[in-house]
């Protein structure tokens, strides 16, 4: 599996060197560029696919949410309370908070 560039999408040459490098699978990560870029990219894989004579998959890695929370406060801060156990995993002393 391979994950071209962004820059793939104007290179086929680029694209075809993964495939005749062995490529199986391109990852078209959908984080970057837009829907035009990738249709150039799956083209340019199923172009090179086909003059390479096998097949070769397209995957889109759909992106996620992008949370935007804005900045961050100060804060009280945070702590950790944990347990003290021995090897054996019985409990030695409680946690303090």
């Amino acid at each position: 599996m391979v994950t071209p560039p962004g820059e793939a999408a104007d290179d086929p040459a680029l694209v075809a060197a993964f495939v005749d490098a062995g490529s199986e699978v391109a990852r078209i990560n959908c984080a970057h560029k837009d829907p035009a870029a990738w249709a150039r990219m799956a083209a340019s894989v199923r172009a090179a696919a086909d003059r390479a004579g096998r097949q070769v998959l397209v995957s889109m890695d759909l992106l996620g949410p992008k949370l935007r929370t804005g900045p961050i406060v100060d804060g009280l801060s945070v702590g950790r309370a944990r347990v003290t156990r021995n090897e054996s995993g019985q409990i030695l002393a409680p946690a303090r908070i």
